[in-house]
């Protein structure tokens, strides 16, 4: 019940039918919560999630207002103070050099290879295409696939000889890769959200397909989304937009989309009981807890 609160009200968009069923999601919680973690556990900062429905009504998605940025950007301001008794005076000017390097930053003559640089260091969260570069720029293909039967088939396919395959490619900072792809300590990244004759899909990348040595095609297989996450009380289905329940059929589901069509990466696990993948969409791309 918590988490699908959370989830709606960390959502993206939040429709005001659904204001109500945070609120009937939270209050059952917290009805439940002395029973299932004792009175003695039961403190302010858990009553506070009385107050969640009615922040989002008034204010919109909790990352509008959520402090675990600001904690972030706290973290790294006092990490710069070292061995100085005027610590305010020290974090003034730590900010005051922050703001002035975002604006240099943002200046159209700043230098285009050092702002790539920068981009690529940093970690935060980022859209995952910028229609404002071309393609050129901002894909990066990473450790060829070799599979001949593969290659001729694609070239067959596409009626076209100049491709070559890849495992991974990299579009600005996010990492793709195809579904046969595993590396030590990494999952794969080969679950998208994409648009597909103006549809929303979820898919696995079974191919990354470099056309003519610039051009990014990738190959899709299709999911088959068969349920939606959902609680039932009270007589009433409430369902959590971000998870979805589905399976794949490797032969017959297979369409080409170019990078423009990526919305974006598609977290997922097997359910071995449920004999079934579930998918997570991320609620948003700011701050989520």
């Amino acid at each position: 019940m918590l988490v699908v609160g959370v989830h709606i009200a960390e959502s993206r968009t939040i429709r005001r039918t659904q204001i109500e069923d945070i609120r009937l999601i939270l209050n059952r919680f917290l009805q439940q919560f002395p029973i299932l973690y004792s009175p003695r556990n039961n403190s302010q900062s858990v009553h506070s999630i009385h107050y969640v429905a009615a922040s989002v009504l008034e204010y919109g998605s909790l990352s509008n207002y959520s402090t675990f940025n600001f904690e972030n950007i706290l973290g790294l301001i006092t990490s710069t103070v070292h061995s100085t008794r005027r610590h305010a005076c020290e974090i003034h000017n730590n900010l005051k050099l922050l703001r002035l390097g975002l604006i240099e930053f943002d200046r159209p003559s700043f230098n285009n290879n050092l702002k790539h640089f920068i981009n690529t260091c940093q970690s935060t969260k980022r859209p995952v295409v910028s229609f404002l570069m071309n393609e050129n720029q901002m894909v990066h293909f990473r450790q060829e696939d070799v599979n001949k039967a593969m290659l001729n088939e694609l070239q067959h396919l596409l009626r076209q000889q100049d491709i070559k395959l890849f495992k991974i490619c990299y579009i600005f900072t996010n990492r793709f890769t195809i579904i046969r792809y595993r590396s030590s300590g990494q999952k794969d990244d080969s679950c998208l959200l994409f648009l597909l004759g103006g549809q929303p899909c979820i898919g696995f990348k079974q191919n990354i397909i470099q056309v003519r040595r610039v051009e990014l095609l990738l190959r899709i297989c299709k999911v088959n989304i068969k349920d939606q996450l959902c609680l039932n009380f009270n007589n009433t289905k409430l369902s959590c937009p971000n998870i979805f329940y589905g399976d794949i059929a490797m032969h017959n589901s297979n369409v080409f989309i170019k990078a423009e069509a990526i919305i974006e990466k598609i977290i997922y696990v097997y359910n071995k009981q449920l004999k079934c993948y579930v998918f997570s969409r991320i609620p948003n791309l700011c701050e989520s807890s």
